[in-house]
């Protein structure tokens, strides 16, 4: 993926555009929203010392003989909790710690992918030279704030960025009956899986349809409307808008129906990703949704 060109220089949104032309926007987390999860991290760090120190401890008082074992356990779990904390989380957790995932922040890497294990590790034994002069983080936060992505040290070394990984809840509204979404519905399979971020586009298009013109409602359903039409051979003179009526009445209603979940359809995210948040300027999300059996097959 390519950086969208952005002249806004106090924007904290970063675009990023795929060989499709399609547009994702994260947004960037600052020291405001870092600093506190990495005051939640240490805390976490302190507890985990505690509760390993008092368990060898209880084990040096029951086993004597193995203080020599237990006192080498002791420095690795030490360098394991303070060194190694943020990287095996973020390695296992898709970019998150606890502290991250209690403020909703996720670390990817620049093109909006998740990190490798080694970006994971080597950013966070780089944090001691962030966290110079005298552990006082003056490095990392003049680092941040003398580039456009927030990256410190580890970050721009690593080539990774935080993002904000929360999104807002949609709620599934029903449709007005119409007779022809209706007759495009039966066309479809007869139960849909959708990937959630195309879930998600579903969602934001028919939130929105309703105060937008019949020639811009079938301009902006176009793109997800040819990938259904070319996927389910559909007729080409039925309008985008239609199809894409018809994918949500078949995909994200029934769907939510047979779950009885008529009202939320709540933090759809991206799988891939393990649930990032980029906010795409397009509809054409992710992969096309699968085909499953229906219950009839099934038994």
């Amino acid at each position: 993926m390519m950086e969208a060109p952005n002249n806004d220089k106090l924007d904290t949104t970063i675009e990023l555009i795929t060989p499709e032309n399609i547009v994702f926007r994260y947004y960037l987390a600052g020291p405001a929203h870092r600093i506190p999860a990495f005051l939640i991290d240490c805390i976490c760090q302190f507890v985990i010392f505690m509760a390993t120190s008092f368990a060898l401890v209880f084990l040096t008082f029951y086993f004597p003989m193995l203080e020599e074992i237990i006192d080498f356990v002791f420095l690795v779990s030490i360098f394991c909790i303070f060194w190694l904390y943020g990287g095996i989380l973020e390695s296992v957790w898709n970019g998150r710690t606890f502290g991250k995932w209690a403020l909703g922040l996720r670390v990817v890497t620049v093109e909006g992918l998740p990190i490798t294990p080694f970006q994971a590790l080597m950013r966070n034994l780089l944090r001691a030279a962030d966290l110079q002069p005298f552990f006082t983080g003056w490095v990392g936060l003049l680092t941040m704030m003398l580039n456009r992505r927030f990256q410190r040290l580890g970050d721009l070394a690593c080539k990774t960025m935080v993002i904000i990984d929360r999104v807002s809840t949609l709620q599934a509204i029903p449709l007005a009956d119409h007779p022809e979404i209706a007759a495009v519905a039966e066309l479809l399979p007869h139960r849909l899986e959708f990937h959630p971020s195309v879930v998600r586009a579903l969602l934001l298009y028919v939130h929105r349809r309703e105060w937008l013109s019949w020639e811009r409602r079938n301009e902006i359903a176009a793109p997800l409307a040819e990938a259904f039409r070319k996927r389910y051979s559909l007729p080409s003179d039925i309008p985008a808008d239609t199809i894409v009526c018809a994918a949500y009445q078949r995909g994200v209603l029934g769907s939510a129906a047979q779950n009885g979940q008529n009202a939320v359809m709540g933090s759809l995210r991206r799988p891939d990703a393990d649930r990032s948040s980029p906010q795409a300027s397009a509809l054409p999300f992710g992969p096309l949704p699968a085909e499953t059996p229906s219950s009839e097959t099934r038994n």
